[in-house]
This record gives structure tokens, C-alpha cells and sequence, in this order.
């Protein structure tokens, strides 16, 4: 056989391989609400897992598409919230049903947040509808806090955590002596974020409450398949 002819039908079936042929890659994107005042914290959790199944032949356009905030549709996606609860004495941890809760603030020693629309209180393991008169106090929606807060009326105060172009920390007490660290990273000035909560308490090793990656990253087939439970 012609050796042209051999070199063009290895190239098209190199080519057909690439096109077959799949990477498989989790984004994870999330943030989160901290409010706190001096004796406990609530950290408030919202993740977005999105899946891609992508040619050999097409990744590195879509690495570099995701590196611009700009991914393609994901071929798999599912969100999950919940609620931390951190005392010094050490951190509980609640599902939260979608969609998940927002704008939480605390008022009048209760924790109220817009539940897909309407005016929710915080009932120790779940949200729940307020009260009329806990609408009527709280104008609706109207009362609820979109920003952070220092120090508020009741002692309270809100922090956003999420997706930023720069590093930054910060920690706050929780009781006399336990605290969170709070970190955000992105070495890279890119659209995603490292995120960590971590409770550090005197004489215990530091207990993680919460961390999230939004680096892009591959997985294994498998791994794939069990994180979207795909059969």
C-alpha cells in the first residue's frame, strides 16, 4: 500500500480516537454566609457540581474557555446546600432542601432568610415560614441584610464568602477561646477560588468545617460516574 495513503488513514484514525475518546473534568463552584456573634457561628453552604465529558480533541479549547469564566454547558450538574453550626464545643451539620435559603440575617435573636421568595426563620435544623407578624416586622423581605455586617444590633455579623480576584483572610471568636479561620485563595487571578473554614480551638487539632475548590479538575471514569451517580 501506498505509504501516503497509510500515513492519511493512521492520521484519521488518530483523529477518530481523540474524537471518541473522553476527559473527564468536576468544576465545583460555591459560597457561603457566615453569620456569627460572640458565642456561636451558623455557616450557611450552596455548591454547584458541574461535570464535563469532553474529546481528547476538544479539552484544550475548553480548558482554556473555563480558565475565562467562560465554560460550555456541563453534561452533568447537581446543587447541593446545608447549614454549620459552630459552637466551641464543635460543629453540627444540616441538609438544607432546594432551593436553598438566602440573604440570611439575624434579628431579634432569630435567624430569618428569603426561602425562594418568602420570608423563613431558622429553627435549629431547618428553615421553616415565619409568622405574619414576623413578616410584618421584618417588612417582607425588606429588612433582610444583602451585605456584610459588623457588628449589628443584636450582636451579630455577616460575612459573604465566595469567588474573589485577590486572597484574603480573616477570623472571628466563637466563645472564649475556639475561633474560625477563614481563607480564600486564587493564586491565579482566575475565575475560580480556594475557599476553607477551619474551627481551631486550644489543645484540639483544627476540625475543617468547610472547603471548596473551584479549580477545574479531571477524575477517573469512576469517580465521575459516583459523584453524579451515573450508571
Amino acid at each position: 500500500m501506498n505509504r501516503k495513503i497509510v500515513l492519511s488513514l493512521l492520521v484519521v484514525g488518530a483523529i477518530a480516537i481523540l474524537c471518541i475518546s473522553q476527559v473527564y473534568t468536576i468544576r465545583e463552584d460555591g459560597g457561603a454566609d457566615l453569620l456569627w456573634d460572640k458565642s456561636e457561628g451558623y455557616l450557611f453552604v450552596y455548591e454547584n457540581y458541574r461535570g464535563f465529558r469532553i474529546s481528547y480533541l476538544a479539552y484544550p479549547w475548553v480548558v482554556f474557555k473555563q480558565y475565562l469564566n467562560a465554560p460550555p454547558d456541563p453534561d452533568d450538574e447537581y446543587v447541593s446546600a446545608a447549614v454549620f453550626h459552630i459552637t466551641s464545643a464543635g460543629i453540627e451539620r444540616y441538609s438544607l432542601d432546594l432551593p436553598a435559603a438566602s440573604l440570611e440575617t439575624s434579628f431579634e435573636g432569630q435567624i430569618y432568610a428569603n426561602c425562594n421568595g418568602s420570608l423563613c426563620k431558622w429553627v435549629g435544623a431547618h428553615f421553616e415560614p415565619a409568622s405574619e407578624e414576623e413578616r410584618r416586622k421584618l417588612d417582607g423581605l425588606n429588612r433582610l441584610a444583602p451585605n456584610d455586617i459588623d457588628d449589628g444590633p443584636d450582636g451579630w455579623s455577616k460575612r459573604r464568602i465566595g469567588l474573589a480576584l485577590h486572597d484574603y483572610q480573616f477570623s472571628v471568636g466563637i466563645g472564649k477561646v475556639a475561633k474560625l479561620d477563614v481563607d480564600v485563595t486564587n493564586a491565579e487571578r482566575a475565575a475560580y477560588s480556594r475557599m476553607s473554614v477551619v474551627l481551631l480551638r486550644p489543645g484540639q487539632s483544627p476540625e475543617k468545617v468547610w472547603y471548596r475548590d473551584g479549580y477545574p479538575r479531571r477524575v477517573s471514569k469512576a469517580e465521575y460516574q459516583q459523584l453524579f451517580q451515573r450508571r
